[in-house]
Protein backbone atom coordinates (compact mmCIF):
# COMPACT_ATOMS: atom_id res chain seq x y z
CA UNK A 1 0.00 0.00 0.00
CA UNK A 2 0.99 3.66 -0.93
CA UNK A 3 -0.54 6.73 0.42
CA UNK A 4 -0.41 10.26 0.34
CA UNK A 5 1.01 13.03 -1.74
CA UNK A 6 2.88 15.43 0.40
CA UNK A 7 6.34 14.84 0.13
CA UNK A 8 5.99 11.27 -1.76
CA UNK A 9 9.45 9.84 -3.65
CA UNK A 10 6.33 9.47 -7.11
CA UNK A 11 9.55 8.48 -9.27
CA UNK A 12 10.59 6.11 -6.91
CA UNK A 13 7.58 3.46 -6.27
CA UNK A 14 6.75 3.96 -9.82
CA UNK A 15 10.30 2.56 -10.57
CA UNK A 16 10.04 -0.41 -7.59
CA UNK A 17 6.28 -1.65 -8.98
CA UNK A 18 8.43 -1.72 -12.27
CA UNK A 19 11.34 -3.66 -10.84
CA UNK A 20 8.42 -5.96 -9.11
CA UNK A 21 6.72 -6.52 -12.24
CA UNK A 22 10.24 -7.17 -14.20
CA UNK A 23 11.29 -9.38 -11.43
CA UNK A 24 7.84 -11.83 -11.85
CA UNK A 25 6.35 -11.23 -8.67
CA UNK A 26 3.27 -11.52 -8.41
CA UNK A 27 2.57 -8.39 -5.94
CA UNK A 28 -0.14 -5.71 -6.25
CA UNK A 29 0.63 -1.90 -5.09
CA UNK A 30 -2.12 -0.38 -4.00
CA UNK A 31 -2.05 3.48 -4.14
CA UNK A 32 -4.06 5.86 -2.73
CA UNK A 33 -3.08 9.75 -4.35
CA UNK A 34 -4.44 12.47 -5.90
CA UNK A 35 -5.41 11.56 -9.93
CA UNK A 36 -2.95 14.29 -10.94
CA UNK A 37 -0.43 11.55 -9.54
CA UNK A 38 -1.94 8.60 -11.17
CA UNK A 39 0.15 9.06 -15.02
CA UNK A 40 3.27 7.95 -13.05
CA UNK A 41 1.82 4.24 -12.75
CA UNK A 42 0.48 4.38 -16.04
CA UNK A 43 1.34 1.39 -18.20
CA UNK A 44 2.51 -0.72 -14.78
CA UNK A 45 0.37 -3.66 -14.53
CA UNK A 46 0.68 -4.56 -11.23
CA UNK A 47 -1.03 -0.94 -9.99
CA UNK A 48 -4.15 -0.70 -8.30
CA UNK A 49 -4.93 3.45 -8.22
CA UNK A 50 -7.33 4.84 -6.20
CA UNK A 51 -8.37 8.72 -5.03
CA UNK A 52 -11.77 10.46 -3.03
CA UNK A 53 -12.08 7.36 -1.12
CA UNK A 54 -14.01 6.87 1.86
CA UNK A 55 -12.19 6.90 5.38
CA UNK A 56 -13.67 3.42 5.39
CA UNK A 57 -12.25 2.28 2.14
CA UNK A 58 -8.83 3.55 2.93
CA UNK A 59 -9.15 1.68 6.65
CA UNK A 60 -10.13 -1.26 4.54
CA UNK A 61 -7.25 -0.85 2.08
CA UNK A 62 -5.03 -0.48 5.46
CA UNK A 63 -6.32 -3.51 7.24
CA UNK A 64 -5.82 -5.82 3.80
CA UNK A 65 -2.47 -5.32 2.96
CA UNK A 66 0.59 -6.88 3.55
CA UNK A 67 3.07 -3.33 4.13
CA UNK A 68 2.92 0.43 3.25
CA UNK A 69 5.73 0.80 1.35
CA UNK A 70 6.68 4.99 1.74
CA UNK A 71 9.57 6.12 -0.60
CA UNK A 72 9.52 9.89 0.52
CA UNK A 73 11.44 13.24 -0.76
CA UNK A 74 11.42 14.10 2.52
CA UNK A 75 9.47 14.49 5.77
CA UNK A 76 7.70 15.98 8.53
CA UNK A 77 4.94 14.48 10.74
CA UNK A 78 3.20 11.77 8.77
CA UNK A 79 -0.31 10.56 9.27
CA UNK A 80 0.22 7.62 6.80
CA UNK A 81 2.83 6.30 8.92
CA UNK A 82 0.75 6.58 12.22
CA UNK A 83 -1.97 4.89 10.19
CA UNK A 84 -0.17 2.37 8.99
CA UNK A 85 0.90 1.52 12.14
CA UNK A 86 -1.97 1.28 14.03
CA UNK A 87 -3.17 -1.22 11.61
CA UNK A 88 -0.40 -3.61 12.29
CA UNK A 89 1.59 -3.04 8.74
CA UNK A 90 5.47 -3.27 8.80
CA UNK A 91 7.04 -0.39 6.95
CA UNK A 92 9.11 0.08 3.97
CA UNK A 93 10.23 3.79 3.97
CA UNK A 94 13.14 6.39 3.36
CA UNK A 95 15.55 6.97 5.89
CA UNK A 96 15.16 10.38 7.01
CA UNK A 97 15.03 11.94 10.47
CA UNK A 98 11.38 12.14 10.37
CA UNK A 99 10.78 9.10 9.85
CA UNK A 100 12.98 7.37 12.65
CA UNK A 101 10.63 9.57 15.19
CA UNK A 102 8.09 7.09 13.93
CA UNK A 103 9.28 3.72 14.13
CA UNK A 104 11.95 1.63 15.25
CA UNK A 105 14.41 -1.41 13.39
CA UNK A 106 11.86 -3.85 14.27
CA UNK A 107 8.26 -2.32 12.47
CA UNK A 108 10.30 -1.01 9.80
CA UNK A 109 13.04 -1.45 6.88
CA UNK A 110 14.86 1.99 6.12
CA UNK A 111 16.45 2.23 2.55
CA UNK A 112 18.29 5.10 0.72
CA UNK A 113 16.71 7.88 -0.56
CA UNK A 114 15.32 7.64 -4.27
CA UNK A 115 16.74 4.23 -4.61
CA UNK A 116 14.38 1.62 -6.57
CA UNK A 117 16.46 -0.91 -6.49
CA UNK A 118 16.94 -0.96 -3.00
CA UNK A 119 13.18 -0.10 -2.06
CA UNK A 120 11.68 -2.82 -4.24
CA UNK A 121 14.66 -5.48 -2.69
CA UNK A 122 13.21 -4.45 1.02
CA UNK A 123 9.30 -5.05 -0.23
CA UNK A 124 10.53 -8.33 -1.34
CA UNK A 125 12.46 -9.29 1.14
CA UNK A 126 9.54 -8.64 3.42
CA UNK A 127 6.80 -10.27 1.25
CA UNK A 128 8.75 -13.38 1.19
CA UNK A 129 9.33 -14.06 4.91
CA UNK A 130 6.12 -14.29 6.60
CA UNK A 131 7.09 -15.15 9.99
CA UNK A 132 9.55 -11.88 10.04
CA UNK A 133 6.60 -9.63 7.98
CA UNK A 134 4.34 -10.66 10.81
CA UNK A 135 6.69 -10.17 14.09
CA UNK A 136 7.26 -6.69 12.34
CA UNK A 137 3.17 -6.50 12.27
CA UNK A 138 2.92 -7.22 15.91
CA UNK A 139 6.07 -4.31 16.77
CA UNK A 140 4.55 -1.84 14.55
CA UNK A 141 1.14 -2.13 16.06
CA UNK A 142 2.98 -1.88 19.43
CA UNK A 143 5.12 1.05 18.47
CA UNK A 144 1.82 3.05 17.35
CA UNK A 145 0.54 2.78 20.81
CA UNK A 146 3.31 5.25 22.06
CA UNK A 147 1.65 8.05 19.67
CA UNK A 148 -2.00 7.44 21.54
CA UNK A 149 -3.94 10.70 22.67
CA UNK A 150 -3.31 9.98 25.86
CA UNK A 151 -0.24 9.69 25.86
CA UNK A 152 0.47 12.94 23.85
CA UNK A 153 -1.68 14.50 25.51
CA UNK A 154 0.07 13.89 28.55
CA UNK A 155 3.58 14.80 27.17
CA UNK A 156 2.48 17.62 25.96
CA UNK A 157 0.99 18.67 29.71
CA UNK A 158 4.32 18.03 31.21
CA UNK A 159 5.58 20.49 28.83
CA UNK A 160 3.53 23.19 29.61
CA UNK A 161 3.22 22.84 33.04
CA UNK A 162 7.19 23.07 33.20
CA UNK A 163 7.38 25.81 31.32
CA UNK A 164 4.88 27.30 33.20
CA UNK A 165 6.62 26.39 36.79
Amino acid sequence: LFVGTHLRDFETMAQTALLLQAWKKNYRLTVVTSPKFHHCFQGIDNVELYSGISDQKLLNLYQDSDILALPLLDGTANNSLLEAMACGLPIVSTELPAVRDYINNVCALLTPKADPQAFAEAINRLLERKAYREKMALESRRRSLDFSWQKIASKTREVYESVCS
